[in-house]
């Protein structure tokens, strides 16, 4: 007959890491705005680099910092938004703001990147009607 036993487990080392926590990087890196897609001074929502099945704010920061910030060209990254879709939770995506026209040089495989908003500029504001979306701005 099998028998449980009782079993002593060592507890796994944590050794310490050059890479900040996501937490500390949403905190260090980002200012949020408010709820809604983030827009500039214009209203003007942005061109945008989208990862899907990113399931935080806080990984959704890390993942704009690691693939998008300094891997754009012909233009600046702004800051991201974070989508919860409201009736199916199963659904987070991170949307990677930049300027009109900027083009993701980056190596991480993004779902995709949109084009054809006008957006330029700083981050000051957000959509305050869609409220599934999170704005965060990059701190100046």
């Amino acid at each position: 007959e099998p028998s449980l036993s009782p079993s002593s487990s060592a507890q796994p080392s944590l050794s310490p890491s050059l890479s900040l926590s996501p937490s500390t990087v949403l905190t260090a890196s980002y200012e949020y705005v408010g709820v809604g897609p983030c827009t500039d001074s214009g209203g003007k929502h942005y061109d945008k680099v989208i990862f899907y099945d990113v399931v935080t704010a806080n990984a959704c920061a890390v993942k704009c910092n690691d693939c998008v910030a300094g891997n754009l060209s012909g233009g600046a990254f702004r800051g991201f938004e974070f989508f919860d879709h409201p009736f199916d939770t199963s659904v987070q995506n991170c949307y990677c703001n930049m300027d009109d026209n900027a083009s993701y040089t980056g190596s991480c495989a993004a779902t995709f990147v949109t084009g054809g908003y006008s957006g330029f500029g700083p981050v000051t504001g957000s959509l305050v009607s869609a409220t599934a979306y999170e704005c965060y701005k990059i701190k100046a």
